[in-house]
């Protein structure tokens, strides 16, 4: 287990952005430079369930459409993927851990634990970018449950074990400011990744 605390509880906010405003994050890499050129050219609500092809394993994108009725919890972070979630009907509440423990890795996925943080809500054509080993917690409801569809970018973003701290160091997005509506909440305890396995992978 690793355990890794991140300074500045104003973290979180800095992840979260419009969809109109995506092409702010080319700089983030030549894989984001990827995304943002398809997110620009595609009408994302008409992509299908499932998984969409964009650059092979270097950006490809899934969709889920799903009722949260309860809060999950299952905490996680991504050895070299970085994850765009874009809400695009609905609403889902999400948390962004800034001290964690991470359990075993398995893949890509990374399970955490012992979590202190933050959580937010994201509405219709809003979006929260978090990169490699940046823990967080999706898939949650935001009040009463209802229906949500999400499109979650995949970006390779650490091609080696060796940059996945490095990519940690990069300004996510300069000059960009949060939707007046988005509002970070400091979580009130730590809460544990959940056991179970119906999160969203993503």
């Amino acid at each position: 287990e690793i355990s890794l605390g991140l300074v500045g509880s104003e973290m979180c906010i800095e992840t979260v952005d419009k969809l109109a405003n995506f092409a702010r994050y080319a700089h983030l890499g030549k894989h984001f430079e990827t995304a943002v050129a398809f997110v620009e050219a595609t009408d994302l609500t008409k992509l299908p369930l499932g998984r969409t092809e964009v650059d092979g394993d270097n950006v490809f994108i899934n969709v889920f459409e799903t009722v949260y009725d309860r809060p999950d919890w299952f905490w996680e972070a991504h050895r070299k993927y970085a994850d765009v979630q874009i809400v695009l009907a609905g609403c889902e509440r999400f948390g962004w851990g800034g001290e964690v423990t991470f359990g075993e890795i398995q893949g890509d996925l990374i399970p955490c634990k012992n979590v202190v943080g933050f959580d937010f809500t994201l509405t219709e054509g809003q979006f929260a970018i978090f990169l490699p080993l940046e823990p967080h917690s999706p898939g949650n409801p935001a009040g009463e449950p209802a229906p949500c569809r999400k499109a979650v970018i995949k970006v390779l973003t650490a091609e080696k074990d060796d940059e996945m701290l490095g990519s940690m160091m990069v300004q996510k997005k300069p000059g960009a400011r949060k939707p007046d509506n988005v509002r970070c909440v400091p979580l009130l305890k730590s809460r544990k990744s959940s056991s179970r396995k119906k999160a969203l992978n993503c």
